[in-house]
């Protein structure tokens, strides 16, 4: 699981692990922060938060087997610090990276509005579809925080909310999909022109034969890249 790490409220990071490494089945973390924009945590207090919530794991697991269970089962993993300039290319990256070996979710639960909404962009563009947030309906008693944490919540408290399969969502990243495949088409088809161009100037008698000879052969580019346009989204 990618973590982003925007937010200094400890307990929203537990019940986002807990719910991952039980209803999920996440064993690995990986916290993301985005560096260059507002937001709740500096770069430099990102290790120290990240201390802090496995040291409230680890108080919490004293009188409550469940995070006892967390702490033994789940791994914490580095802090990957992403300029906000470039998230788009680093978070596809690393989704990439993690992907050959293990199952990835992108949660964006503790961030802020602009983290979140830089988030989402890169997801979108790239047509990363894993992207989770834990919604939590039971209201926080400010004076008994313990009450809103995972251990106290019923089923009904909450929802792990699949972002990327929400109808508006899902009806973006179609669209940004059918966008790219088209902006494809239209960069194959330019050198299909040029290439014809070139080879009508190098060889004024060219035969019919090899004219679709070698329309053919940028067909076959034409089909290959639209199959690697649409595997890339999926």
């Amino acid at each position: 699981m990618i973590l982003v790490m925007s937010s200094d409220t400890i307990y929203t990071y537990i019940n986002v692990l807990c719910n991952a490494r039980f209803a999920m089945g996440i064993e690995d973390v990986i916290f993301l922060h985005i560096t260059g924009i507002s937001t709740g945590i500096r770069a430099d207090q990102a290790e120290d938060l990240k201390k802090d919530i496995q040291n409230r794991i680890e108080e919490l697991a004293k009188t409550q087997k469940i995070y006892a269970q967390l702490q033994d089962s789940i791994n914490f993993g580095r802090i990957i610090k992403i300029q906000d300039k470039n998230i788009g290319y680093d978070l596809a990256k690393l989704v990439r990276k993690l992907s050959t070996s293990n199952k990835y979710i992108i949660d964006i639960t503790p961030t802020t509005k602009a983290a979140s909404q830089l988030v989402l962009a890169a997801c979108l563009v790239n047509g990363l579809r894993n992207l989770y947030e834990f919604h939590l309906y039971k209201r926080i008693e400010r004076n008994n925080p313990l009450a809103s944490l995972y251990h106290n919540l019923n089923q009904s408290d909450f929802k792990y909310v699949h972002l990327s399969e929400e109808p508006a969502l899902r009806e973006a990243y179609d669209n940004v999909k059918r966008k790219n495949i088209l902006s494809l088409l239209a960069i194959v088809i330019s050198i299909i022109i040029l290439l014809l161009s070139v080879i009508f100037n190098m060889f004024s008698r060219i035969s019919i034969a090899s004219l679709l000879s070698a329309v053919a052969s940028l067909a076959t580019i034409v089909s290959l890249g639209l199959q690697f346009s649409q595997t890339r989204h999926t």
